[in-house]
């Protein structure tokens, strides 16, 4: 995916959801790597790797500042992951399809806002700017996970709402426990003499 169509996606999941979700179940991706190689991965590496020089309060490139974007890349790659592997298990008991690449699809664009935020919240989900607007990614990610179960993962409108419910309590605990393991390996970092 060109940098321009990244782009564009982001801009249509975020400000013309209903439209985005139909478009994206069309699309022929036969492969959940091709999803996670042309947009989440890049949209992951921008977020993390853009906060580098921003690291503990400075505006320099030091060793601590990589090896905290490496633990933050993984992080984050890891929290999508375990999203989308719920989802996929999760969908038979609210009689969605269960579909590995929907359930992918569902939680790389839903994740969008996320990600989306922490690229703009400064230097640390710690700071005043991330704990003002994170929980605001999130509020707008279950937004978006709600106009898109029904269209990714063809669930029934009577099982919609359990659905959410139990997307939303895995997408907070993850993105909570994510967000937890990012301040303890900033903590660390910057009291371990390197």
């Amino acid at each position: 995916m060109k940098v321009r169509e990244l782009f564009g996606r982001v801009f249509t999941i975020l400000f013309r959801s209903n439209v985005a979700w139909k478009k994206i179940h069309e699309e022929p991706v036969y492969d959940s790597q091709d999803l996670l190689r042309d947009y989440a991965l890049p949209l992951i590496f921008t977020t993390v790797f853009f906060r580098l020089a921003f690291y503990g309060g400075r505006y320099q490139i030091s060793l601590k500042a990589v090896i905290y974007t490496l633990i933050a890349f993984v992080i984050l790659m890891l929290s999508l992951f375990v999203t989308s592997s719920f989802i996929h298990h999760l969908s038979p008991r609210f009689r969605s399809t269960l579909d590995r690449l929907s359930a992918t699809k569902l939680s790389v664009y839903g994740s969008t806002p996320i990600w989306v935020i922490l690229f703009f919240s400064g230097t640390s989900p710690a700071t005043l700017a991330g704990w003002l607007f994170i929980p605001i990614g999130f509020v707008y990610s279950l937004y978006l996970f709600s106009t898109g179960v029904s269209i990714m993962m063809n669930t029934p409108k009577e099982r919609e709402a359990g659905f959410l419910g139990a997307i939303s309590i895995t997408l907070v605990t993850i993105y909570a426990i994510s967000f937890l393991l990012l301040k303890g390996a900033s903590r660390a970092l910057l009291e371990f003499p390197i």
